[in-house]
């Protein structure tokens, strides 16, 4: 109840400028900490020398891309994160600040999938385990398990709006790519930065992730639907595919 009081009082940017402040030896130290992980470095020191901003949306192949460009990967932090609390206003308004998003019924098998096969490592096999144990099959998670609240639950299933928008709704980043025209996007992105790249494949769920129509039943679909109405909207999405690209910026 305090929590939700805090929040609805104090606004968001001044709540992310109190968060800085009391955690700031951390974030003066993000921009050039390299952090090993068993599939790579976690950093976003390639930000400042490319002047860039890569907001890395779960499931949406933001490692292939990280780690294509850059030779590392951005944790998870969201367009807000970027702009208030790491580099500040000015800094974010002069970097090229860029995401990938996906279809949303794509993007929560290839996240289900993802946690099910055991997701980045402990702590996510751990979440699996204490949250997803009496889920039988995707059908069970989708009617059954995934809510409203449970949405942030784990980062995977923020709807992607979260990372790309101010607390208005209005998109703060210059371009998005799109999963379904990775290779495209990528390469328009590399030519705005000045990196000369490949494309290459990383941090792929088993599962074929191509098949998540087969996945779906009727109702599923508008659960999914109801769930990630904002995404849909914003990113110009129906089950099938891309019907509206969003084009604001780019």
């Amino acid at each position: 109840m305090i929590v939700n009081l805090y929040r609805a009082v104090i606004p968001r940017w001044l709540r992310d400028r109190i968060y800085k402040y009391r955690n700031l030896r951390y974030y003066q130290s993000l921009r050039t900490a390299i952090v090993p992980t068993h599939k790579g470095e976690l950093s976003i020191a390639a930000f400042d020398k490319y002047h860039c901003i890569f907001v890395h949306i779960p499931k949406t192949a933001g490692v292939s891309v990280a780690m294509s460009m850059f030779g590392q990967m951005p944790d998870h932090h969201k367009a807000l994160t970027y702009k208030n609390i790491i580099y500040g206003s000015k800094t974010y308004r002069e970097y090229f600040k860029f995401a990938f998003v996906r279809n949303p019924w794509s993007r929560i098998y290839s996240a289900y999938c993802y946690l099910m096969n055991g997701g980045w490592g402990e702590y996510e096999a751990k979440w699996r385990d204490e949250n997803l144990s009496d889920v039988k099959n995707f059908e069970d998670f989708v009617m059954r398990w995934l809510t409203t609240q449970r949405l942030h639950s784990i980062i995977h299933f923020h709807p992607q709006c979260e990372f790309i928008c101010d607390s208005r709704g209005g998109v703060i980043i210059d371009y998005i790519g799109y999963f379904e025209t990775l290779s495209e996007d990528f390469n328009v992105i590399c030519s705005r930065i000045g990196i000369n790249s490949t494309l290459k494949k990383e941090n792929i769920t088993k599962n074929k992730e191509n098949n998540y129509r087969q996945a779906y039943s009727m109702e599923m679909k508008e659960k999914v639907r109801t769930l990630y109405r904002d995404d849909i909207e914003l990113l110009g999405y129906d089950f099938e595919g891309v019907t509206n690209r969003w084009a604001g910026g780019q």
